[in-house]
């Protein structure tokens, strides 16, 4: 159930990036049988989730820039507390419009200060329940 959820997650990540218009993706995932079954390469004949996987890899040879990469759980804090998250909440599916208040401490656990002001977010005099910007 987990490797499905993980792979429903690249997949639909992947939709959601290419629907957006970005045109050069790099999805990062920390689970090595994740990583492995996202891989061109990986032949889904016997696996369970055979669709989901062969739709991974039909979108990754759409006319666009797009991998999945291996990175260590460390890296992967904010994407490791959603999950948490969600199945704390027994969510099935759910898009954050926006990032909620919390997802702005995590942010500046996984990059720091300096790199989201490089990205326009401006978290100086906001409190994580107070920040009015939004990742651009």
């Amino acid at each position: 159930m987990v490797l499905w959820a993980e792979l429903f997650a690249i997949w639909r990540g992947l939709i959601l990036a290419w629907d957006c218009g970005c045109r050069d993706v790099v999805c990062e995932i920390d689970s090595l049988d994740t990583f492995l079954a996202a891989q061109p390469q990986y032949n889904p004949c016997q696996a369970a989730d055979s669709d989901l996987i062969e739709k991974i890899h039909e979108v990754l040879l759409w006319n666009w820039s797009a991998e999945v990469v291996l990175v260590q759980r460390t890296a992967n804090t904010a994407a490791d507390f959603l999950a948490k998250h969600a199945v704390e909440m027994s969510i099935n599916h759910l898009e954050l419009l926006q990032p909620f208040s919390s997802s702005y401490t995590i942010a500046r656990l996984n990059f720091g200060s300096q790199s989201l002001e490089r990205w326009g977010v401006d978290l100086q005099g906001h409190s994580d329940a107070h920040v009015n910007k939004v990742f651009k």
